[in-house]
């Protein structure tokens, strides 16, 4: 505990929390913020006798709340020189799993999503709060600025009527300067913003390599000629100064196998930052096969051991990943942003990093509908993703961009996604969670980032034409597919289309659909000049491409209903690349839907479960619910909500989609 970077600053610390009611902290990925600053606090109180000490630290992900909730309960055992198990004094509360004890535990560590719940809906729950510590505050989703708004329009009222002041820690590696320290300067009894507390840099240096630095040959001598060429061409686009496209192309995968191939050895851990479920499946693939051509083991003689960590896996796959390599394996891990920050993965020795993410935006291109898309990350991102080598020993970054375009082309952080998400369904959440805090108008321009007037105006007036909103008001109420949109990551016209397939009994059906036609890109493969030679050759693509169609639309002439059936075929068939060429489809289209499906209809799920179990139908009667998937969003459920959600959930799992039921 002692040789963590974050040690030398802990009077500085502790001193800054008791205080000032807002301090700033920021300190290299590495140096020990997420777990030793929560238990600084926590030792001072305890130390003074102040057992009245109620601390609750956010994270932004589901994992990274218990996995750091599980290392600073191992901590303070051990500064109590005793067993204590998870649960007592240190602990967590997620949605639908808690482990603590009310009234023994001390510090709770939450997801952003869970403590932006609690306190919407029961606003007195701050007064039982003696700290807040909000980490990873530069990941600026929008429930992460909602609870910004919302604690320090609460904080503000508990220091206007004298109640107890709780105590606000705000940090992160990569913190935009002065903006979060600006924001919350009215807490502070002179008004004045905290200064920054810089805490530290990492234990082990990191190095980092380029694209450019592998095309030429000097960091990995063992990469396969034709997969160094591939780099080479990379690296030259990248260079050109032209617009780069945010895709995964096949070359691509395949340098990145041939590099993991040509570093792994035993007993390490190579960690790989990829944008999405379909880019991992693929990675695993390319894997695969050059494995099977180098005899089953890297080119240092070491066994695979390979596990994905995302949101859509178990628990248990997750916990594997914490687990140390084999004598005589490397680990490799391929991971989405749910591993870029405050989770530890103590024995990482190379970090291989695309530079990719996907985030929601508002395509403008197709009449403003929001898409899950494929985008550049920050370099605030990139260096999260960096400080998950560093721990124990040196490590290196190997980033699948040039040093060129790193340092002059990517975006020093990633926009904020209340600015860049559609409004509407943000004038939704709005509405729903802070109804009795104030107007809507009033409450947006409260946010870190503020939309225009003009914009919510224009928002409001779409969700009353679309169905969402009762009139085109302000202060209009939320309809029922106002509610189910709040909930789901789509446009409200497919949250519409899944509504009313519900009312007719074919939700299923509908989800499908909805997943399909949401995508940015179509399931099947269009044929293009570029790669057809001739105008024969292309007309024969395209007569085969709309045959491919036509043999899943059931003479209906319907796209909706041409991607439901298309989805049966992909369940029952062996879900592979053979199939899909056979198809005439995208594999790594079908995988997204499919990813897309699972979140869609356990989204429902939990939408019906908040509203009693039931289904609505057209009549207003309640129905029985179905099927499931997983949702993206956290909820606080009463315990009967919590137990439907949980056992429609278990009632749906024996499929890893959970729609397998159709």
């Amino acid at each position: 505990m002692e040789e963590l970077p974050i040690c030398g600053s802990r009077e500085a610390i502790v001193e800054s929390v008791r205080t000032r009611r807002v301090t700033c902290i920021e300190g290299e990925t590495g140096c020990g913020k997420s777990s030793m600053v929560p238990l600084f606090i926590l030792q001072e109180a305890l130390l003074r006798g102040d057992r009245s000490i109620n601390i609750v630290v956010t994270q932004p992900r589901r994992i990274a709340a218990v996995s750091v909730a599980k290392r600073v309960a191992h901590l303070y055992a051990q500064f109590q020189g005793e067993e204590i198990p998870l649960g007592d004094t240190v602990g967590y509360s997620i949605a639908r799993e808690r482990k603590s004890t009310p009234g023994r535990t001390k510090l709770t560590f939450m997801t952003v999503g869970f403590l932006l719940q609690l306190l919407s809906h029961n606003p007195k729950t701050v007064d039982r709060l003696t700290h807040v510590v909000l980490d990873e505050v530069h990941e600026r989703d929008v429930d992460a600025d909602l609870l910004s708004m919302l604690l320090r329009l609460l904080l503000e009222q508990q220091a206007d009527a004298g109640r107890s002041q709780t105590r606000l820690v705000i940090m992160s590696a990569t913190m935009q300067s002065n903006l979060f320290s600006l924001y919350f300067s009215s807490l502070n009894p002179d008004g004045v913003a905290s200064p920054s507390i810089f805490v530290g840099a990492k234990r082990f240096p990191v190095g980092e390599w380029y694209l450019d630095q592998i095309a030429a040959g000097d960091k990995i001598p063992l990469l396969a000629p034709k997969h160094r060429r591939e780099a080479l061409a990379q690296a030259k686009t990248f260079d050109s100064g032209d617009p780069v496209k945010p895709e995964v192309t096949a070359g691509m995968i395949h340098l990145v196998a041939d590099c993991i191939l040509s570093l792994a050895d035993c007993q390490q851990c190579v960690l790989v930052f990829l944008p999405g479920t379909g880019e991992i499946r693929g990675l695993e693939t390319a894997l695969e096969e050059q494995l099977h051509s180098l005899g089953g083991c890297s080119k240092l003689g070491a066994r695979l051991c390979v596990m994905a960590l995302h949101s859509m896996v178990s628990r248990e796959e997750q916990d594997a990943a914490f687990d140390e390599a084999p004598p005589d394996a490397c680990k490799v891990i391929l991971a989405t942003n749910i591993a870029e920050s405050s989770i530890t993965l103590p024995d990482v020795h190379y970090v291989v990093d695309l530079g990719l993410h996907r985030h929601i935006l508002v395509d403008r291109q197709r009449s403003n509908l929001a898409c899950l898309v494929r985008a550049w990350c920050s370099k605030a991102s990139m260096k999260q993703r960096k400080g998950r080598a560093g721990r124990l020993f040196e490590g290196t970054v190997i980033r699948f961009v040039t040093g060129d375009f790193f340092d002059k082309r990517m975006e020093d952080f990633d926009r904020a996604e209340i600015m860049r998400v559609p409004l509407e369904q943000i004038v939704l959440r709005v509405k729903l969670l802070f109804q009795h805090f104030g107007s809507l108008k009033e409450l947006l321009s409260l946010t870190i980032e503020s939309p225009t007037e003009e914009d919510i105006d224009t928002a409001i007036l779409n969700l009353f034409r679309v169905g969402a909103l009762t009139s085109p008001r302000d202060d209009a109420a939320v309809t029922m597919l106002g509610e189910l949109g709040a909930r789901l990551p789509l446009d409200l016209s497919f949250c519409k289309l899944i509504l009313m397939g519900m009312c007719l009994g074919c939700e299923c059906d509908a989800i499908v659909m909805a997943a399909a036609l949401s995508s940015s890109q179509d399931l099947f493969r269009l044929p293009s000049p570029r790669f057809v030679s001739d105008a024969v050759g292309l007309a024969r693509e395209v007569a085969r491409n709309l045959s491919s169609r036509l043999r899943y639309d059931d003479g209906e002439f319907s796209e909706p209903i041409m991607y439901r059936n298309l989805y049966l075929a992909w369940l029952e068939s062996p879900q592979s690349k053979t199939w899909c060429r056979e198809q005439d489809v995208s594999f790594e289209r079908m995988v997204l839907c499919d990813a897309l499906v699972s979140e869609l209809a356990f989204g429902v799920v939990r939408f019906i479960a908040a509203k009693g179990g039931g289904w609505p139908t057209c009549e207003g009667s309640q129905g029985s619910g179905r099927n499931a998937g997983v949702s993206g969003r956290e909820d606080v459920e009463g315990e009967e909500d919590a137990e439907a959600a949980d056992e429609a959930e278990r009632q749906t799992e024996a499929s890893h989609r959970g729609l397998q039921i159709l």
